[in-house]
């Protein structure tokens, strides 16, 4: 499998809060990505679709963009949001330091991999253990309409790191995240 730069593609950074600590995920786009404006509206819809399971702690921090070969994150427009609806009230640590990882493949002959993680949302980690680590978008309607979002994202717009179209899997990996484990233990 070829190597690729990680500034082979452009990258776009999100970062946020959720009880207490912060986050960040990053997506890629194609190496033609010029204009990310539709880009982010987009994405707003996938985290608008996440709502229900998001912390109502879960901010948006920041956006920021680095262009194609480039290492420098500048910021850009921030999109404003659904607040996230799901009560921490009796929350676990162990949700708190929960990662949810959707996993991609590229259309491109090497195949790359793609993926982002997502923190602070309101699922039965439980559940997820128990039936393989892994929660299918036909176990949960949201997740369901996540994966079709980023489905509907995908396309011209979404790349994994060759720089080819990224296609999401129909499930999330979920874990408990090894260096939030040895932060919260202390």
């Amino acid at each position: 499998m070829a190597d690729f730069a990680p500034n082979f593609t452009p990258r776009i950074r999100f970062n946020y809060r959720v009880m207490g600590d912060e986050h960040s995920f990053i997506w890629r786009t194609p190496r033609a990505t010029d204009d990310i404006s539709d880009f982010l509206n987009r994405v707003k819809f996938f985290l608008d679709d996440l709502a229900p399971l998001r912390f109502a702690s879960w901010t948006l921090l920041g956006v920021e963009w680095a262009q194609v070969d480039s290492d420098i994150f500048l910021p850009t427009s921030l999109p404003a949001i659904i607040p996230g609806t799901a009560s921490e009230i009796g929350a676990t640590v162990q949700q708190a330091i929960c990662q949810y990882r959707f996993e991609a493949r590229s259309n491109g002959p090497t195949g790359a991999r793609g993926s982002f993680a997502i923190f602070g949302l309101s699922l039965s980690t439980q559940d997820a253990i128990v039936n393989d680590f892994r929660i299918f978008g036909i176990e949960n309607a949201t997740i369901s309409s996540a994966l079709g979002r980023l489905t509907e994202i995908g396309g011209e717009r979404l790349a994994c790191v060759d720089g080819h179209e990224a296609f999401w899997k129909p499930y999330v990996n979920v874990k408990v995240n090894d260096h939030w484990l040895y932060e919260k233990r202390g």
